[in-house]
């Protein structure tokens, strides 16, 4: 995982969403249409290069944890990578989000411990 500086992260995952997003409306206007694929004239090269930049991050705040699981979410919905670069994204969202917890001084740290304890058996 790479930790990159807050400022780099936003920007990135703006534009990779901003793809998405294109990508998803040229998709559902080639569906309707004369049966030309508009897909094939998008270049997602930039798009899968930002993706696999954003999930080889690890997460340094909630916000960045937040954008990693929509990136992940949206990989999913659509079967998932073959390289198992969305997986690992989650492991350290997960693990992330785990540290914050286990920092803050709660009556759930014990909670927390057992459920990392029970998620490290299965794994």
């Amino acid at each position: 995982m790479n930790t990159q500086t807050p400022t780099a992260f936003m920007p990135l995952f703006r534009s990779w969403l901003e793809t998405a997003n294109l990508a998803q409306q040229v998709g559902s206007q080639s569906l309707s249409a004369s049966g030309e694929n508009l897909l094939v004239e998008l270049d997602l090269a930039p798009m899968e290069a930002a993706e696999t930049t954003l999930l080889d991050h690890a997460p340094s705040t909630a916000v960045e944890a937040v954008c990693m699981i929509e990136i992940i979410r949206q990989s999913l919905a659509d079967a998932g990578r073959s390289d198992g670069r969305d997986m690992r994204a989650l492991d350290a969202i997960q693990s992330w989000l785990a540290g914050t917890a286990l920092e803050a001084s709660s009556d759930r740290r014990d909670e927390v411990e057992q459920l990392l304890k029970s998620v490290s058996n299965r794994a």
